[in-house]
């Protein structure tokens, strides 16, 4: 008997440890919690700290486009103030003289085509107008040049709308700017003479160093 007390003892002694391993294992498994718990914490400020930097940055970038787009501002008032001094606005009928980019003429030709202002926009262009009709596009004040003397007037220019380059070519003595070239041997006396088909003195690119009467 005293020996099934014993064993009775022991078995309760292993129920009690059992127990205590149950409630360490318990104790383990909220720790666990818990761990999981700050670690999620730990990412969640993370993002917090994201998002502002992320705020602040986006903020920043803001406050800078604004000065870039304030600079710019007062960079174009600084310079629209500086092209009136330079260049006072002009009225109607004034004559001008419109330069012709090296593309649009003969080398020959005359480097400004005469005009005469018709009318002037609300944005400050010009509308210009040559003998040989109007020009096409609208100039800026920067892109013309008032002549001391009245040479044409509105009255001078015919109702039909030109470009520049028709202009020039048209005041041309060597027929503008163009690619007709001729490769005569003959003196470019006959109308084989590519040049002298159209009406044109031939240039220094025609035929090389032969002789030419149509210069």
């Amino acid at each position: 008997m005293e020996v099934l007390n014993e064993n009775e003892n022991e078995m309760e002694v292993l129920n009690e440890n059992d127990n205590e391993m149950e409630v360490l294992n318990e104790n383990d498994n909220e720790m666990e919690v818990l761990n999981e718990n700050d670690n999620e914490m730990e990412v969640l400020n993370e993002n917090e700290k994201n998002l502002v930097n992320i705020f602040e940055q986006k903020q920043n970038f803001k406050k800078a486009r604004e000065k870039a787009t304030d600079g710019l501002v007062a960079q174009a008032k600084k310079m629209k103030l500086r092209s009136e001094n330079q260049f006072p606005p002009l009225t109607v009928e004034t004559t001008v003289k419109i330069p012709v980019p090296c593309i649009d003429r003969g080398k020959v030709d005359a480097n400004n085509v005469l005009g005469v202002i018709l009318s002037v926009t609300d944005d400050g262009f010009y509308k210009i107008g040559t003998k040989n009709g109007i020009l096409s596009s609208l100039y800026a004040r920067n892109q013309i040049f008032q002549c001391k003397e009245q040479f044409i007037s509105s009255n001078d220019v015919p109702n039909i709308e030109i470009p520049l380059r028709t202009a020039s070519t048209q005041n041309s003595l060597t027929g503008g700017q163009g690619f007709i070239l001729c490769s005569c041997k003959t003196k470019c006396t006959t109308k084989r003479c590519k040049c002298k088909q159209q009406n044109i003195l031939c240039s220094s690119k025609c035929h090389g160093s032969n002789m030419c009467s149509n210069k």
